[in-house]
């Protein structure tokens, strides 16, 4: 089983940000029905997920905003290490979703995150865009040290960046100090909607990252 340091996995959010942002942590419940059309709708049940990925998901973490970005060094790959913030965005969206799927709450194989930010035009959405694209082609393949407390690095990574398009990025994470572990990430730009998607696991977990962002902007 693994354990992903808090902060670099999109989902990935302390029990601050549950208490502070309105997060509810929800463990082996019915998936309700939602409005035809909303966000919730458009993201993956947790069954779903779970078939995609090859594991059963009991453990889920909802969030109605984004997280405030952490701490890390190179200060300029802040928006690389944590591309679910509010850094990338930001606090104009009309609309937000994120939720995290795992097999448990602390130790887990799978850790899979849907995040979207609907806005009131898509001139704010491809801002939203271009600040991750941008942020990514800035920080590059630095290693990038994510900091706890008292500045403690909690964990150590390096971007790999397969695709970047005008609406389109797909780049992987590298866990520098565990063995096999990444995380699968995709980026879609959609009219008025941000999508992002990341699955963190051992082995190649971008077939099925890019798969699950597939269906889900199918709904958008």
């Amino acid at each position: 089983m693994a354990l992903l340091p808090r902060g670099f996995g999109i989902g990935a959010v302390s029990a601050a940000f549950v208490a502070a942002s309105g997060c509810s942590v929800v463990g082996g419940s019915a998936t309700p029905d939602y409005p035809a059309g909303s966000i919730d709708a458009a993201l993956m049940s947790m069954h779903d997920a779970g078939g995609r990925v090859g594991s059963a998901l009991w453990f889920r973490i909802d969030a109605g905003k984004p997280d405030a970005a952490q701490s890390v060094t190179p200060p300029d790959c802040q928006v690389a290490a944590t591309p679910a913030s509010d850094l990338v965005f930001g606090n104009s969206w009309t609309g937000f979703r994120l939720s995290t799927f795992q097999e448990n709450a602390n130790t887990w194989d799978h850790s899979l995150t849907q995040a979207v930010g609907r806005y009131d035009n898509a001139e704010r959405a491809r801002d939203a865009f271009a600040k991750l694209t941008q942020g990514l082609t800035t920080c590059g393949d630095k290693e990038i040290a994510v900091l706890g407390t008292a500045d403690a690095v909690d964990s150590k990574w390096r971007n790999h960046i397969d695709v970047s398009t005008g609406d389109t990025a797909r780049w992987n994470a590298e866990q520098l100090d565990a063995t096999d572990w990444r995380c699968y990430r995709e980026a879609r730009l959609k009219e008025a909607v941000l999508l992002q998607v990341a699955l963190c696991q051992s082995g190649n977990g971008q077939p099925a990252a890019t798969a699950i962002a597939d269906k889900v902007a199918a709904k958008l």
